[in-house]
């Protein structure tokens, strides 16, 4: 790897000298300067530049494809015809081409900076507003030398010089990832320019080095679809040539130039015909269309009559064409030719408005609804839950569904193709898992999947294949106690009369990518049965817990679903001092010993009064103890109903007396039997 102070990083395989990769400001690196590089262990540059650090996924089978200039618009849809890339966006159609020359991309740079320049002379313009305003504050800071005027600079002038440059140079990087100047053009109107004070533009209309060398990290470029400029919806390829859904019409693309077909027509989504391949239905957003190729030409068939349904997506199943629509499906009947027969509604209480998908999976329509995928009873006329895919489904998930033959969605742990799902190694599948908001996904003739995602697109090799486990692990980060203390991390034993009892234990599983997506997953050997579910919180948290040795077992599971080893932390919770054995010793034998003096003052008549009260307090001590034994078990039993609780103290409460009496009766005789002449009988 080559770092430079103007280039970014340049990464050359040694044994070829071959260019492998250029990292820089087109291709996501923040700042050109780079100050500092070095690897980790499993293969990840880190990068440090004036904006912070950086790291470099190297080792990913990942490649963008949005950093080449030319491509306008919010990224939607992509798809390959005959090894072009055609990617849709919503400012229109563009594909990849290779650049000619240096001077071509220079050129592209250069046509988008005019409107650029207007948007950071607006934006130096503000700056300097702030700073007359900061001057009535008497702010030490100067910007005297970037706006070039003849007051004396103070202290901090070279500071903000540099400042000032910097700025420069990022404003330039923008302008490179800029729109072109049609997009902005109604943004600042040229008259509005003349009540702005005079600022030196100088510095924003330079190609210098750095820019040229940028250009080295740009051997393809993107160039418009001549003759389509609305919003693409949808692409599908047909034969050698691309169908394009949009909302001006429905448009077809042959090399570099779109014709449109159908015209004023907000379309939907554009079906290809099972039965015949050459005719298309068209799902408008006011009823079905249909068009048949013949003889190198489209021909416009009849509207479907009397339906003005805004229809979302179709299916064709035997002799019938499914329309999904908004909390309601229509089947459209056909005869062999493909024309329309007759139409029947179906209607779902769907809750909320909901736009009804159907598709086709191994022959069947399946239609997703909010609680899972239904086919169609064709026999009973009615619709079936299929419990098989709707284990894959999550109502609030996107689906995917532009390509034939796809339909993807994201199950619990990975992205699938639920018409295929063992169809793609686990690896590709697992690589998905990186992508946040995914809009489309797309399969080459080649095997590489397309993804759309965040703006950006992205080519996922066909050969993919995840990295060992083995640098995946869990660790315990820090225990703190109720009032936000550490405790230790190693032989770690709590007093259960502190207060301040209850647990809280931070997780951390060290890992790069997509590291808020990671799960864990725990269980306490010595209170639960099994491991708790899978969740994003790294924080387990433990109100109480009764004494007794415990045995945390915890681990991770990352976007890829490898888990991790468990990490196993012992700690053990002391009794209170009323819970100890030795606590339990002098109460027995505080009750052994009324009990024993209860029974002496009976015997020896002594204090009749005195024994009473030791019967008595005697009596209700082993009771309580008693209810102190049994409590535990009965709150188990009763699912700790305050109730039962409330019936034992009452059976304490009625049992007391009768009991105290027929103990001092029994106390009575004894002493008077033993008081008794030999031979005489005591009632």
């Amino acid at each position: 790897m080559l770092a430079t102070l103007s280039g970014g990083c340049v990464l050359i395989d040694k044994s070829s000298g071959h260019t492998l990769s250029t990292l820089n400001y087109f291709t996501g690196l923040p700042d050109n300067e780079v100050l500092a590089a070095n690897r980790d262990r499993w293969g990840g540059l880190w990068i440090c530049h004036e904006y912070g650090i950086s790291r470099v996924h190297v080792e990913l089978p990942l490649r963008n494809y949005s950093n080449y200039l030319g491509l306008q618009g919010n990224v939607i849809s992509v798809v390959k015809v005959n090894a072009t890339l055609y990617t849709a966006t919503s400012e229109g159609l563009f594909y990849l081409s290779e650049a000619t020359s240096n001077e071509e991309i220079e050129g592209m740079i250069q046509s988008v900076e005019k409107f650029r320049q207007v948007q950071n002379y607006q934006k130096a313009i503000k700056t300097y507003q702030a700073y007359l305003e900061n001057r009535k504050k008497k702010n030490l800071f100067n910007f005297n030398q970037v706006f070039r005027n003849s007051q004396k600079p103070t202290y901090n002038s070279k500071k903000a010089t540099r400042e000032a440059r910097r700025e420069a140079r990022k404003d330039r990087r923008d302008m490179k990832k800029g729109q072109p100047e049609d997009q902005y053009a109604n943004d600042y109107p040229a008259e509005s320019l003349e009540e702005l004070p005079e600022l030196d533009l100088s510095d924003f209309s330079t190609v210098d080095a750095g820019e040229i060398y940028a250009t080295k990290s740009q051997p393809f470029v993107y160039r418009a679809v001549e003759g389509l400029n609305g919003k693409c919806r949808q692409l599908l390829r047909f034969q050698n040539r691309l169908l394009v859904a949009s909302n001006l019409g429905l448009y077809e693309v042959i090399g570099q130039k779109a014709r449109l077909i159908l015209p004023n027509v907000y379309i939907n989504f554009i079906y290809q015909s099972i039965r015949h391949p050459k005719r298309m239905f068209i799902a408008t957003n006011q009823g079905l269309l249909s068009i048949r190729y013949e003889q190198g030409q489209w021909v416009k068939e009849d509207k479907l009559a009397d339906f003005y349904a805004n229809v979302y997506s179709i299916a064709e199943e035997g002799q019938s064409l499914w329309l999904g629509s908004e909390n309601e499906v229509f089947r459209v009947s056909l005869d062999e030719y493909g024309h329309y027969l007759r139409t029947q509604r179906f209607g779902f209480e769907e809750g909320y408005s909901r736009n009804i998908l159907v598709r086709i999976i191994e022959g069947n329509a399946c239609f997703f609804l909010n609680d899972g995928i239904y086919t169609f009873n064709h026999t009973h006329n009615r619709f079936v839950k299929d419990d098989q895919r709707s284990k894959f489904y999550k109502p609030r998930s996107f689906i995917v569904f532009n390509q034939p033959g796809y339909t993807w969605m994201q199950s619990t742990n990975q992205w699938i193709n639920i018409a295929q799902p063992t169809q793609f190694e686990e690896a590709q599948s697992a690589y998905l898992q990186i992508f946040e908001n995914i809009q489309d996904i797309y399969v080459d003739d080649d095997a590489y999947i397309w993804v759309v995602s965040n703006n950006t697109l992205y080519r996922l090799d066909k050969e993919a294949r995840l990295r060992e486990s083995e640098s995946f692990h869990v660790f315990i980060k820090n225990i703190l106690d109720k009032q936000e203390r550490l405790l230790p991390l190693e032989n770690l034993v709590v007093n259960q009369e502190d207060k301040s009892l209850s647990f809280r234990f931070q997780l951390a599983a060290p890992y790069y990518l997509n590291e808020s997506y990671i799960q864990y997953s725990y269980w306490l050997e010595g209170l639960d049965e099994d491991w708790s579910s899978w969740n994003r919180q790294s924080i387990i948290s433990f109100p109480f817990l009764p004494s007794g040795y415990y045995k945390l077992h915890v681990k991770a599971r990352n976007i890829f679903g490898q888990i991790s080893e468990d990490q196993v932390f012992s700690f053990r919770i002391t009794p209170p001092f009323w819970e100890t054995w030795w606590f339990y010793a002098l109460q027995t034998t505080a009750l052994l010993g009324m009990v024993m003096a209860s029974f002496y003052f009976n015997r020896s008549g002594r204090s009749s009064e005195l024994s009473h009260i030791l019967v008595f307090v005697t009596i209700i001590t082993f009771f309580e103890f008693m209810i102190l034994l049994v409590e535990p078990y009965v709150d188990d039993f009763t699912g700790g109903i305050p109730v039962f609780k409330l019936i034992m103290n009452v059976i304490l409460a009625l049992s007391l007396a009768p009991i105290e009496r027929a103990v001092n009766r029994w106390a009575v005789r004894r002493r008077a039997a033993a008081q008794a002449p030999s031979g005489e009988v005591v009632r």
